[in-house]
């Protein structure tokens, strides 16, 4: 008991010489007189009292200390480095109690509204003059900083009350009382009981079934190796070792050559899964707590930002590998005399994409509530796990890029959506590019310079900025994700330039068409055009299409033309390696490495954003941000992410593939 005296004694006296002021006056600093406030109701107002005279002499049951001490102070770093992370102490205010029990702990996370984020989008010349010369009373940010800041992103302050307080009475308390001079525009709590819920109906099924699930799994391994034990001559039933860790982690972990294989797709697509989850990392970490927003801005100005930002060309490098495959496959099973069913052709694409899905959609609909809790804990579930619990179907159905579009469950997987539809719609151009090459390769063409025509419109009509950081929008309200970005029509065209050389390949490969090859100076300079073309892309528009003077000719062709030419230099690459002008990219591309990590892309990209969301919304300080820390928490989290994800294939995607084999009597 003394030492404990003696550290609340210590705590006592270093508030006091660093603050020269008594704890009560503190208080009431924030509190005011709420007794008398007719905004907070009346249990509020009485615990707040009880508070009060806890401080005073706080050694006895020292609660209201400790919530006074889980309270947010005004930060450092707020005006210059804006550190808008600020979150006070939420494990020591939610686990606050008195010893009486009656008084217990409410963590209340408010935002504060500066006037950062009501910038006119009529550029209203007086209302433009009126909030700078406003902010300008507060904080020294240059108009640049005013429209950085309009991004929406706002300072945090954190106040622990009563139980017995609400929301509402939080809120009350901060704009009518406090001193600080700002305005709080909502507040969000959290009490014990809101964090240590009891697990929900939907939670115990999930886990049953993947308890279910892990059980098959070790039974099946358990039948198999008993019969490679005891060396059964007869071949064991395949659905009995369909879940088998066995068979299927010898097969996930085999590398295998085939002549017909386009082996760089292995390569190519694992290195485009490494950039989109790098992208997501940066992007969902800045967008959580932190406590230097000035420098992640600054650094999203910069030109190595563009890195980050043209990240999500490697989704086109996915719809060219797609639309290749597609068209490479089908003809290959073909000139084997393979009939096409399209009933199969539909089905075995469901089936390779539905499951693993399913289990991540299961997952963050029911478990996910329980696998963290902070101070913006309640973002995962409003916007996260809630969408799964009501709009699962439309993932199921892929069909979420058009349907509840801003309601989006497992909101990475509308790539999952453009393919499948594009997917729909492919057995015409396969009966096309089959029966009529030439006509049906011309059709393909016209598709292309199509999608390219409907994204510029889009473009043009909305006026839209070509990157998405630029922070001088023409149209601020302009809805880039949701007119363009997650679109199939917006998104079609590097798909089909995958059919288009998917075509000319399998015309090459399987149905003899002669092809006239060019000497190795053409190819280094096709090479060297390439490579140029693809830096290009990458970082190409990061001063033109930043500027304050909006080109609206300039951000519309670079909407249109960036993604295709992108595919374009992509499908040069796979040309080369495939037609043996690429050297050793093609020989690095085409390592057997690549061919066994390539097997783990797809549950990489499904599980990796739950997982991100889970780590960074439970959080409860900021982070402060260096590109170096960010490359460390990359690698951190696709390591931990590849791990589960040998687990997430051998549960949800091995299996599947076992049972099509059986049910279509493939070998």
């Amino acid at each position: 008991m003394g030492c404990k005296w003696l550290f609340l004694i210590l705590i006592l006296l270093m508030v006091g010489l660093s603050t020269s002021i008594h704890l009560p006056t503190i208080a009431a600093n924030i509190f005011g007189n709420v007794t008398e406030n007719s905004g907070i109701t009346s249990d509020c107002s009485m615990s707040i009292q009880l508070y009060m005279e806890n401080l005073q002499a706080p050694f006895d049951d020292p609660w209201a200390l400790r919530m006074l001490d889980a309270t947010s102070g005004i930060p450092t770093g707020l005006i210059f480095s804006y550190n808008f992370g600020e979150m006070g102490n939420f494990k020591q205010c939610i686990e606050t109690e008195s010893k009486n029990k009656v008084i217990k702990g409410n963590y209340c996370l408010g935002t504060i509204s500066l006037p950062i984020n009501v910038i006119d989008s009529t550029n209203s010349p007086s209302n433009q003059t009126k909030v700078e010369a406003y902010f300008k009373t507060l904080t020294p940010f240059t108009n640049e900083d005013l429209l950085k800041a309009s991004l929406g992103i706002n300072p945090t302050w954190a106040l622990c009350l009563p139980s017995n307080c609400t929301e509402k009475d939080a809120l009350e308390i901060m704009n009518v009382n406090n001193s600080m001079g700002f305005e709080f525009t909502s507040f969000e709590c959290q009490t014990s009981e809101d964090v240590n819920v009891p697990l929900s109906h939907g939670a115990i099924i999930t886990i049953c079934v993947l308890s279910l699930i892990v059980v098959l799994m070790f039974a099946s391994t358990i039948y198999e190796m008993r019969g490679v034990y005891k060396q059964y001559k007869k071949p064991q039933n395949r659905v009995f070792t369909a879940f088998s860790i066995y068979s299927n982690g010898k097969a996930l972990f085999k590398a295998s050559k085939s002549p017909s294989e386009i082996a760089c797709l292995n390569g190519i697509r694992f290195l485009s899964i490494v950039w989109v989850v790098s992208g997501h990392i940066f992007s969902i970490y800045t967008s959580g707590p932190v406590a230097n927003l000035k420098d992640v801005l600054d650094w999203t100005n910069s030109l190595e930002s563009m890195i980050m930002v043209s990240g999500t060309l490697s989704v086109d490098t996915f719809l060219v590998v797609g639309g290749t495959l597609v068209v490479y496959v089908f003809t290959k099973a073909k000139v084997q005399g393979v009939k096409f069913n399209i009933f199969k052709y539909y089905i075995h694409r469901y089936l390779r994409l539905t499951p693993a899905l399913a289990a991540v959609v299961l997952v963050s609909a029911t478990l996910l509530d329980y696998m963290g809790s902070g101070p913006k804990w309640n973002y995962v579930k409003s916007d996260f796990a809630d969408n799964c619990k009501q709009y699962w179907w439309t993932t199921l159905l892929y069909v979420q890029n058009y349907v509840n579009v801003n309601k989006m469950c497992v909101g990475q997987t509308w790539y999952l959506n453009i393919d499948m539809q594009l997917y729909l719609i492919s057995p015409i151009m396969l009966f096309l590019l089959w029966r009529y090459p030439k006509a049906g390769g011309g059709f393909v063409i016209l598709c292309i310079m199509t999608f390219i025509v409907v994204p510029f419109y889009i473009a043009y009509v909305d006026e839209m900025a070509g990157i998405t950081t630029n922070f001088y929008p023409k149209n601020p309200k302009n809805d880039f994700m949701n007119y363009y970005y997650l679109k199939t029509h917006g998104r079609a065209a590097p798909w089909f330039i995958g059919v288009l050389l998917g075509h000319i390949l399998s015309l090459i490969r399987f149905r003899n068409y002669k092809f006239s090859r060019f000497n190795k100076t053409m190819g280094v300079i096709l090479w060297a055009v390439c490579l140029a073309t693809l830096l290009t892309c990458a970082l190409g528009g990061h001063s033109t299409l930043r500027s304050p003077n909006y080109d609206r000719l300039g951000n519309s062709f670079y909407i249109a033309l960036i993604r295709p030419v992108w595919a374009l230099c992509v499908a040069w690459v796979i040309w080369a390696c495939a037609m043996g002008y690429a050297g050793p990219v093609n020989t690095f591309l085409s390592h057997p490495l690549f061919q066994i990590l390539n097997r783990f892309t797809y549950s990489i990209y499904l599980i990796h954003v739950t997982l991100l969301f889970a780590t960074v919304f439970s959080a409860k300080i900021s982070i402060y941000f260096t590109p170096l820390y960010m490359a460390y928490l990359f690698w951190g989290t696709f390591m931990f992410t590849f791990g589960i994800s040998i687990l997430w294939v051998l549960a949800f995607e091995s299996p599947v593939i076992n049972f099509e084999k059986i049910i279509f009597n493939k070998k």
